[in-house]
């Protein structure tokens, strides 16, 4: 389901900075380091609510990924 949203519009449906949300969006901690996003569960819920969708929707791509390094033996 697309609902269209700006990234502002999900941030404040979330109830949560709209920077920290553009950050996450694009997978950084923040914007001078490379380092990946590691949101707070509730945060994850927090977006899922705002999204319309079950939060598994949202994590699915990274566990997912997760799968695929452990089976390359990247995280051990």
């Amino acid at each position: 389901m697309e609902l269209g949203l700006s990234q502002e519009q999900v941030a404040l449906r979330a109830d949560i900075d709209r920077n920290h949300y553009q950050l996450m969006e694009s997978a950084r901690s923040d914007r001078r380091s490379n380092r990946a996003v590691n949101p707070r569960f509730f945060t994850l819920l927090k977006l899922a609510n705002a999204l319309e969708m079950p939060v598994e929707e949202l994590l699915h791509p990274i566990s997912r990924s997760y799968r695929f390094q452990v089976e390359r033996g990247e995280m051990l």
